[in-house]
């Protein structure tokens, strides 16, 4: 028997899982996959995000969606991939309403993991390539307004004339991101933020915070042209049922606005308000105490010494901050963490981005797909295992690579520490 390549492994595969799907033959798609496989959907069957494990699962959705989905036209989108025993590849399809993107790995002819993500809505085409906006007027003619005068007459408009499809709560990433998605749906929309700028939210952190970059935020409104009312506070929202639309109330310039959109959205942030912990001692410590979220303190701390709770990034950034100001820093942890070189880091991820991925052909938007293809409990399992090769390797070297630091800080009258909390940082600062 000659043994099939990637891509004929995949051509075999998508042929007899387009005949099946076309079909509406649950059965024979079923036996398309392996016992332990993972279906994970981004809206194209079901509306949502959702991932299911095993044929009960699987089997399950298909009953529901199939029919009324109808997934046609499934196509290879390049050549296959074999990593190990695994064939990986991206694959379209149509469904009744939208055009879809799939990543499909197979082991021994059958599907371990299928990732299905809709692309765009058919009559909703994305307004990209051929279809982008060229800026030049269709025609001229005597009293039309130009790009600018028009931009500029929406922007008043909105909010106070006429009302916005959508209207967003929060102008970080999440906030801009899916205010530039809507922007190209042609779907009126506006961000509101109670802060002076978008950036505002991380600029007032710890000076060493590298995780994101305030001016990147500023740029991006600006280049894709997002309509922002910052220093803008939303009080309430309620829902009509009646007029099937939001009524969000808002404070902006010292007076009152209601909004009447058809979708509401809160980009607020992941972990919400900052939660400090109550610390046996807090209240008799007589240094200054901050949590990582609060804005930035003196940073008089040459000589003082610095308790950081907490080894996440922010921790990391923080007592980074503190040790180049010339403070003694302690960090402190509840479980062991993994400290690795940051370019190690990035050669970890050089299959998905960078220069090594883009020479192979994977573009951003291909990284993007790959990653959010992985069921998150295949994520949990892959992680795992990268932390302990770290381990072993770092072992090799006769180092330890994970460690638990357990510090007891005894509150001492006459000694005064800065406390920083999740990260809470304490610092700790000499008595003047």
């Amino acid at each position: 028997m000659i043994a099939r390549t990637p891509d004929q492994e995949l051509s075999c595969w998508l042929a007899t899982f387009d005949a099946a799907m076309s079909r509406c033959d649950v059965d024979a798609a079923m036996n398309l996959f392996l016992t332990d496989a993972f279906w994970r959907d981004l809206v194209a069957f079901t509306w949502k995000v959702h991932t299911f494990e095993g044929h009960d699962a699987i089997r399950d959705m298909l009953g529901v969606c199939l029919a009324r989905t109808a997934p046609i036209l499934w196509q290879a989108a390049g050549p296959a991939r074999l990593d190990r025993d695994i064939v990986e590849a991206t694959a379209t399809f149509e469904t009744a309403t939208a055009r879809c993107s799939a990543v499909i790995r197979l082991k021994q002819g059958k599907c371990w993991t299928l990732f299905t993500f809709m692309r765009e809505l058919k009559g909703l085409e994305e307004t990209s390539g051929a279809r982008r906006p060229h800026g030049a007027p269709p025609c001229y003619q005597p009293g039309r307004k130009t790009w600018r005068r028009q931009r500029e007459q929406d922007a008043r408009e909105l909010g106070v004339t006429r009302q916005p499809y959508c209207v967003i709560v929060g102008a970080g990433h999440r906030g801009l991101s899916l205010a530039a998605r809507l922007k190209q749906l042609d779907l009126s929309t506006l961000i509101i933020d109670q802060r002076e700028r978008p950036s505002d939210t991380w600029r007032d952190r710890h000076e060493t915070l590298s995780l994101h970059s305030p001016s990147w935020l500023d740029d991006y409104r600006t280049l894709i042209d997002i309509d922002v009312w910052t220093d803008t506070e939303c009080l309430i929202a309620k829902f009509n049922e009646t007029s099937d639309e939001w009524m969000p109330k808002v404070v902006r310039n010292g007076g009152t606005v209601e909004f009447n959109p058809k979708q509401l959205v809160f980009a607020i942030g992941l972990f919400g308000a900052p939660k400090a912990p109550d610390i046996p001692g807090m209240r008799r410590f007589k240094g200054e105490q901050r949590h990582a979220s609060s804005p930035r303190g003196n940073g008089n701390y040459n000589g003082g010494r610095c308790v950081v709770i907490g080894s996440g990034s922010s921790a990391h950034d923080i007592s980074a901050e503190f040790w180049e100001a010339g403070a003694d820093v302690t960090m402190i942890q509840r479980s062991p963490t993994i400290v690795m070189r940051h370019d190690s880091l990035v050669a970890s991820l050089a299959s998905l981005h960078g220069d090594e991925a883009r020479a192979r052909g994977v573009t951003p938007e291909t990284a993007d797909l790959l990653f959010a293809s992985v069921p998150l409990r295949v994520l949990l399992q892959t992680q795992q295992q990268l932390v302990a090769d770290i381990n072993r390797y770092m072992n090799g070297y006769g180092r330890q690579a994970s460690s638990s630091l357990f510090v007891r800080t005894t509150l001492v009258s006459g000694r005064s520490y800065c406390a920083i909390l999740p990260a809470i940082t304490l610092t700790s600062v000499p008595l003047s």
